[in-house]
């Protein structure tokens, strides 16, 4: 778990072309043993099943950061909201809305995280397109971009609390990704 973890921050790191070798065993490194999940009671984007599926087809990768983005947008068209090598911005909102809108806390903020993330993408596209061979990592960021954002502004309602859980939230504004907190 902690291998497929440094995966994906790496990715992210290199996506986003930021230099990460100065954090990256930070993000993972932690002095609690909470995870996002025991923090802020946030409605999941996808099952464990269909992470299982997803992972029976990463036979093509050639590296572990390119099964862990080829994984994602096997999740992303599983979720029929990756198609045609892009975002369908619409699925994608239906998507969300039905997930998030399902919990009346995360209403008031639902609608600025999505608009936040999903126009935060148009920077990413023009690269990722570039070779169409590969994996996209689009679906990886706005997945990332969504979490992060739902768990910084968890509603009070929702939010467990306590100074292991402020931690989290201090990783994410350092720039850790969300899947350094993150239970898998």
């Amino acid at each position: 778990m902690f291998k497929l973890n440094c995966y994906i921050f790496v990715l992210s790191c290199l996506t986003i072309s930021v230099h990460c070798s100065e954090f990256l065993r930070s993000c993972f490194e932690a002095t609690t043993s909470k995870k996002a999940d025991d923090c802020c009671l946030m409605p999941r984007f996808y099952s464990s099943q269909m992470v299982s599926d997803c992972l029976t087809s990463l036979s093509n990768a050639t590296s572990d950061t390119e099964k862990y983005m080829c994984l994602v947008e096997c999740i992303a068209k599983k979720l029929n909201v990756f198609k045609n090598n892009q975002m369908d911005r619409e699925a994608t909102l239906k998507l969300y809305t039905a997930r998030i809108g399902s919990v009346a806390h995360f209403v008031p903020i639902m609608d600025s995280v999505f608009e936040q993330c999903y126009s935060g993408l148009s920077g990413y596209v023009a690269h990722d397109q570039s070779n169409p061979s590969k994996c996209s990592a689009v679906p990886m960021l706005l997945l990332n971009c969504i979490q992060t954002r739902l768990f910084q502004n968890c509603p009070a309602q929702l939010w467990q609390g306590g100074a292991e859980c402020q931690e989290l939230k201090e990783k994410l504004l350092e720039g850790c990704p969300f899947v350094a907190i993150a239970s898998l």
